[in-house]
């Protein structure tokens, strides 16, 4: 397999979590979707990381399908139990929408001239991105994994949510108002799928 990403990709770094934490031997392809030179739309329609090109060599896409892949090598990283399931489901929904939220501010902000509209959809975008980590705040509480005792696909999408918002969005302080959110990704840093796929800018 070959995973197409971009190092900074918080989507891109959950499947990667996923991948090393189930075991799942695969190849790093680098691109970036905005390059005139990038690859991935030869792979993925859609033109988005990442996308995972298989030994047949047909393609995967987006995020949650290729999560579901890597998941099969795993009997915890996605519950089988229904609860337990859809719990881990709505963390990486909880996950993907302030890297949603993230992203939208974030393309916003990168015009050359930012209008009086796109200041209020940057307000909005952050406004969803800090109201949407108080609620995983709340639901986490002092719990040292998302879903019951074992390392989940909600652990890997809300790490790669806070992680990203920590690099792209130094100036948003999440980890003060959320201090238990600060002491869980202190906890999981040093654990090898999290420090293997640190972004880098």
């Amino acid at each position: 397999m070959k995973l197409i990403y971009a190092p900074v990709s918080p989507y891109a770094r959950k499947c990667r979590i996923m991948a090393i934490e189930a075991g799942v031997a695969h190849e790093l392809i680098t691109d970036n979707p905005n390059d005139a030179s990038s690859i991935v739309g030869n792979h993925n329609p859609l033109g988005k990381v990442p996308a995972l090109i298989m030994d047949d060599g047909s393609c995967i896409f987006d995020s949650i399908v290729i999560c579901e892949v890597f998941a099969a090598n795993s009997a915890t990283l996605i519950p089988a139990e229904f609860n337990a399931r859809i719990d881990a489901k709505i963390w990486e929904a909880i996950g993907d929408g302030i890297c949603d939220a993230a992203l939208l501010a974030r393309m916003e902000g990168l015009r050359k001239e930012i209008t009086d509209e796109g200041r209020t959809l940057i307000a909005r975008q952050r406004g969803k991105i800090a109201s949407t980590v108080k609620f995983a705040s709340e639901r986490l509480g002092d719990k040292q994994f998302c879903v019951g005792t074992a390392f989940t696909l909600g652990d890997a999408a809300l790490i790669s949510a806070l992680g990203y918002i920590s690099t792209r969005f130094p100036d948003l302080d999440w980890r003060g108002p959320n201090p238990n959110l600060a002491t869980y990704m202190d906890a999981h840093a040093s654990r090898k799928s999290v420090a293997e796929s640190k972004p880098i800018l």
